[in-house]
C-alpha cells in the first residue's frame, strides 16, 4: 500500500516513517510538516493511505479529511492524535481509526492489519447491477442487490453516527446547517469540541456508507451538508409516492394496494427515540390506514 504521513511535527513524523517502514506492506510516498502542500501531493498521487495529523497549526485534520474524501473517494485516512488517554475515549467512538501518539508498535499492528483487510476487500469487490434498497420502516437497514440476501443492519461504530445518517436521509436533498446539528446532537458540548465531533462523525459516516457499497453521498457545503442517493431506493419515498399516485380500491388496483402494504414493514424508524422522525411516522400510520383494503 502507497502511504503519505502529515504531521507539523518533525520528530513525530520521522518515527512514525520508522515504523511503518518494517512493514513490507508499505510504500511511504511521502511525508510532510506542511498541510496545504500534504493536501496537493496527496491530490495528485492518490495514495492508498494518509497518516493525518489532527491538530496542526491553522488546519484541523479531520478538515482535511473531509476535503480528500470530496476529492479521491477511496483514500483511507488514519487519524494521529495527541490526546490524553482520558480524551481519547470520547474520541475513539467517533473515529474510523486513530494512532495515539506516541505512536505504539502494538497499536500500528492493528492498525495495518486493518487497512490490508480493507485494501484486500475493494480489490475483490464486483459490480452491482441493481441499485442498494435503503430501508427506514421500522429499523435502518440495508438491501443489497443480490435477490436471496436479506435486508441486514447497517453495523454503525455509535449511534450518534446513525442517527445523524438518519437524519441527514431524511432531509436528503437539503442543505442541512451545521449549526442546526450541533444544537441537536451535541447541545451541551462547547463550540470547538462540538465541530470536532462533527467533523469526525460525518468521516465516519461516509466511511461506513463506502463499505455498504451504497452510492450515497454526503457533500460539505459552506454552511452545512447535503446528502444525495445515486442509484440509492429508498422504501419509504416509494411507499409515499405510490401512496400519492393510487387509485381508489377496486378488484384491479387491489394488488397495487397490497404492494404498498407489503413495503410498509413497520412506523418510520420505529424501533429508535428520534423525537425529530415523529411527524413524518404519524403521517404514514394515517396512509396505511386509508390504503388498507376491508379485511385486510
Amino acid at each position: 500500500m502507497r502511504a503519505v504521513l502529515v504531521d507539523d511535527e518533525k520528530l513525530a513524523l520521522n518515527y512514525l516513517e520508522k515504523l511503518l517502514s518494517g512493514h513490507g506492506d508499505f510504500e511511504i510516498i511521502g511525508k510532510y510538516q506542511n498541510p496545504d502542500q500534504a493536501f496537493e501531493a496527496i491530490v495528485r498521487d492518490k495514495p492508498d493511505v494518509v497518516f493525518l495529523d489532527i491538530e496542526m497549526p491553522g488546519t484541523n485534520g479531520i478538515e482535511m479529511a473531509e476535503r480528500l474524501e470530496r476529492c479521491l473517494h477511496n483514500i483511507n485516512i488514519v487519524f494521529v492524535t495527541a490526546y490524553d488517554e482520558h480524551a481519547i475515549k470520547a474520541f475513539e467512538l467517533n473515529a474510523i481509526d486513530y494512532i495515539l501518539k506516541p505512536a505504539q508498535r502494538s497499536r500500528l499492528i492493528k492498525t495495518v492489519q486493518r487497512l490490508l483487510d480493507t485494501h484486500k476487500d475493494s480489490e475483490t469487490a464486483s459490480p452491482r447491477a441493481r441499485p442498494v434498497m435503503i430501508r427506514c420502516f421500522q429499523s435502518l437497514q440495508i438491501e443489497l442487490p443480490q435477490s436471496h440476501q436479506q435486508p441486514v443492519m447497517i453495523r454503525w461504530r455509535t449511534s450518534k453516527a446513525q442517527e445523524l445518517f438518519a437524519y441527514l436521509l431524511h432531509y436528503r436533498g437539503q442543505l442541512v446547517r451545521k449549526d442546526a446539528l450541533l444544537e441537536l446532537f451535541w447541545p451541551e458540548t462547547d463550540w470547538k469540541k462540538g465541530f470536532t465531533q462533527l467533523y469526525t462523525t460525518i468521516y465516519q459516516v461516509r466511511k461506513t456508507l463506502e463499505n455498504t457499497g451504497a452510492d450515497v453521498h454526503i457533500t460539505s457545503l459552506d454552511k452545512g451538508y447535503r446528502l444525495d442517493l445515486n442509484n440509492v431506493e429508498l422504501d419509504v419515498q416509494q411507499w409515499e409516492e405510490g401512496i400519492n399516485k393510487a387509485l381508489p380500491i377496486t378488484d384491479n388496483t387491489l394488488s397495487e394496494h397490497l404492494k404498498l402494504l407489503n413495503l410498509y414493514q413497520g412506523d418510520y424508524l420505529a424501533d429508535y427515540d428520534y423525537l425529530w422522525g415523529g411527524k413524518r411516522a404519524s403521517t404514514a400510520k394515517g396512509n396505511v390506514a386509508a390504503t388498507r383494503p376491508a379485511g385486510c
